[in-house]
């Protein structure tokens, strides 16, 4: 059975959202694309009529973020949107991207939602000392989740549920892996790692979900209906 259209812009979101961070001015608003921000339209060039995506701006966002999330040129976006003051960008407004008829966005592959069961506490996705808390601010970028330096070399499913998303595809998180608990959580767990779980698969609670090297950084958040949550309220 396909997948919802709804169930896969949730789990979009959810990856949007792990680029977690606000502009330093605006330290209580994420700077990610909303579920419905990223479309395309007919764009009249001196070439003709061709698609271009284009991203609405969120409450929180910076021009400077919203290039980075898309990895474009801040450049060519502020030429090719006459913006007359980059530091200046409104709510609602659109932002074409320069994205070439040839170039290829990346496909994201997502499973299905998890309808097992599931147990009702949380365990710590890896061993170690936490070094950057949720609500923290780190390079001018709010923290969403909590950061662990792992003391061992296995990182584990908090719980019960099915790996969603399973990726390379965030900058900076390297490995990515989404799991549903089937009650309205999410876990979301990123790092330098070796995968050990594939797309689709169902996990138990304390799995081995990757290998990582000693004191590599963990992130770790916790998403409950797409929002974050501080995982250490959740975490035993």
């Amino acid at each position: 059975m396909l997948m919802s259209f709804r169930y896969f812009f949730f789990l979009v979101l959810c990856l949007l959202i792990l680029d977690s961070g606000c502009a330093p001015k605006r330290v209580s608003t994420l700077s990610v694309p909303s579920t419905n921000s990223v479309s395309s339209a007919h764009y009249i060039t001196g070439q003709g009529v061709r698609d271009l995506p284009y991203h609405i701006v969120s409450e929180g966002e910076t021009l400077w973020r919203i290039c980075k999330n898309y990895g474009v040129s801040m450049i060519d976006v502020v030429r090719l949107n006459n913006i007359s003051d980059p530091s200046n960008i409104e709510v609602g407004q659109k932002i074409y991207l320069p994205i070439t008829p040839s170039s290829k966005s990346p496909t994201l592959r997502v499973a299905g939602r998890y309808s097992g069961p599931t147990e009702k506490t949380f365990s710590w996705p890896v061993k170690g000392q936490v070094v950057l808390f949720y609500g923290q601010c780190k390079d001018g970028w709010v923290n969403k989740g909590i950061e662990i330096r792992g003391s061992d070399s296995k990182v584990v499913s908090p719980k019960t549920g099915k790996v969603v998303f399973i990726g390379n595809e965030l900058r900076g998180y390297g490995l990515t892996i989404m799991i549903d608990h089937g009650d309205g959580f999410i876990s979301v767990i990123a790092g330098m790692g070796q995968k050990t779980v594939n797309l689709g698969d169902v996990v138990k609670k304390g799995q081995v979900i990757m290998k990582i090297a000693p004191y590599t950084i963990i992130h770790y958040e916790l998403r409950k209906n797409a929002q974050s949550v501080n995982p250490l309220r959740y975490l035993n």
